[in-house]
């Protein structure tokens, strides 16, 4: 590596050197090694992308503690790096599988805010489910509001409308309980059970 860097064999050694590195999660002695090569400046600057795709190899391998340590290494680390979106998103998605509300809320915000990218829909969906069970029903009616405004799939759309009905009664907000009951009683393909509770709200 250290004679002809810029061989063939020198270059599938170091891709092999930095998978070892990554699958084992150790990218600071992997920064270390780099910094004994002759273009180890270089390589450093290559970092970001590094420490995102080791991070992420514990979302591959289905491990969202050592994701979520590694994602937030990842932040410390490049705040405002290439991944930043994704890293937030994936280390949301973690918490918000292991009931962890309040961080994942903040990492969900933190996507909403940097759209358009790809991971608005389900971030909102579920950032306006964790607002409603942790009783901010302000922003939960929010969050399910925009969900309305750029769903893809229907039935988002119908859980963003009950989702502004049971925030909007939490927030005595009972005109808009009415417009958005009303809104789901001329949704064609709204369930029984939402047409039912929109009937109590504008009744």
């Amino acid at each position: 590596l250290s004679a002809y860097p810029h061989s063939s064999q020198a270059r599938q050694a170091l891709k092999n050197i930095q998978n070892s590195y990554i699958s084992r999660g150790l990218t600071d002695s992997l920064e270390n090694f780099y910094s004994t090569m002759p273009n180890g400046k270089q390589m450093n600057s290559a970092q970001d992308s590094i420490l995102y795709a080791s991070a992420f190899s514990n979302i591959a391998n289905g491990n969202c503690d050592a994701a979520i340590k590694s994602f937030r290494k990842y932040l410390d680390r490049y705040p405002k790096g290439f991944f930043c979106v994704d890293a937030h998103y994936y280390a949301a998605d973690c918490e918000f599988k292991n009931n962890a509300n309040a961080p994942a809320i903040d990492d969900y915000n933190f996507v909403i805010a940097n759209s358009p990218n790809s991971y608005m829909e389900l971030s909102l969906k579920n950032c306006a489910s964790l607002c409603y069970a942790e009783k901010n029903y302000q922003l939960a009616y929010e969050r399910y509001k925009q969900l309305e405004e750029i769903a893809n799939q229907k039935e988002n759309v119908l859980l963003a409308m009950n989702g502004q009905l049971r925030a909007g009664f939490n927030l005595n907000n009972y005109d808009k309980c009415i417009e958005t009951g009303n809104k789901i009683l001329n949704l064609a393909y709204a369930d029984a059970e939402s047409k039912h509770r929109s009937e109590e709200h504008t009744s």
